[in-house]
């Protein structure tokens, strides 16, 4: 048979074809391969990490990333609406049950979470922040109170002329009140920082206690459900400006700095191929068709993998060159 036969015959398109066949035939000595040689570790260790110096390596590259990250904002932002609009009913449904699992985190990792210094910051502030404003409220004086205020204009007809009639001593008694009210505004600043400090902590474990309790749980459903729609509310134009503020260029910057330091880390390349090794776990040495038919997946997934590779061989034999090669191979 000349190559002029055999490359005919190889381009038949019919599904019983030479190269439909040479696909099933393919598709069955992969699926027979033990997991561990279909990814070997060390060897999938050391291509991950040349791909990735590769990319870091190349400037352009980086420029290339952040296009299209841009380009993806842009579409987002162009198609409006909001996540709810964006995202399948079905992937919203499954969100939406998934918040209504009753599930109680543990306590004590809930603390480790928020008992953290920026944290306690922020809630000190507040804290701090909403103590002073109601001690002012309560400090004011009495020309400014609730109750001369709820007067309107008349209340402070009659304040002011009570003011003048008295004269200087009306005067230094507005000063007087005005510096007394400075002063427990001073003193309510410092006593609500030290009450803050104090209940901190209390505050962290009673969160820790709530979002803990087993018997809170419709309460803890309803939180991530009132979550999750605030999640769906949000516009695309919000997201696609939330992901601009991000800074791109930046995040990636960061990104490939850590990672540029990893690669250059002594026994990097080690690590990862331990991790994928531990990933496999005994199953390394099994064929990945015998994992497959435990997940119900063995006659479907043969099916894929052999589509696959015929739809990657027949542009690939119908090309110039894998006919100047065949007719090379046969002389």
């Amino acid at each position: 048979m000349n190559a002029d036969t055999l490359l005919e015959r190889l381009r038949d398109e019919s599904p019983e074809g030479p190269l439909a066949r040479l696909a099933d035939i393919a598709a069955d000595e992969l699926l027979a391969t033990p997991l561990g040689q279909l990814i070997e570790p060390a060897a999938t260790a050391e291509a991950f990490a040349a791909l990735v110096q590769a990319h870091l390596d190349d400037p352009e590259a980086h420029a290339v990333v952040e296009r299209r990250i841009d380009q993806l904002l842009a579409d987002l932002e162009a198609k409006g609406g909001t996540l709810h609009d964006l995202l399948p009913e079905e992937l919203r449904g499954a969100l939406g049950e998934t918040a209504d699992q009753p599930f109680a985190p543990d306590r004590d990792l809930i603390v480790a979470w928020l008992d953290r210094e920026p944290v306690r910051h922020l809630l000190r502030k507040l804290l701090q922040e909403a103590l002073v404003a109601f001690g002012r409220k309560l400090s004011s004086p009495v020309a400014e109170s609730r109750i001369t205020r709820g007067l309107g204009d008349l209340g402070r007809i009659a304040r002011d002329a009570a003011i003048g009639r008295a004269g200087t001593f009306g005067a230094l008694a507005t000063d007087l009140v005005g510096a007394v009210s400075s002063e427990v505004e001073k003193q309510l600043e410092r006593r609500a920082a030290e009450f803050a400090d104090s209940a901190l902590k209390g505050l962290l474990h009673r969160i820790a206690d709530l979002l803990a309790d087993p018997e809170l749980a419709d309460e803890q459903a309803d939180l991530r459900q009132a979550l999750l729609e605030g999640f769906f509310e949000l516009s695309a134009t919000q997201l696609a400006s939330e992901g601009r503020r991000a800074d791109p260029a930046a995040l990636g910057a960061i990104v490939r700095k850590w990672l540029a330091r990893w690669l250059e880390r002594e026994g990097a390349e080690q690590e990862l191929a331990e991790a994928i090794a531990a990933f496999q776990g005994e199953d390394a040495d099994r064929p990945a068709r015998d994992l497959l038919a435990e997940l119900g997946l063995a006659d479907a997934a043969r099916d894929v993998v052999a589509d696959f590779l015929e739809a990657r061989l027949r542009p690939f034999v119908a090309t110039d060159a894998f006919a100047a090669w065949l007719r090379e191979l046969t002389g």
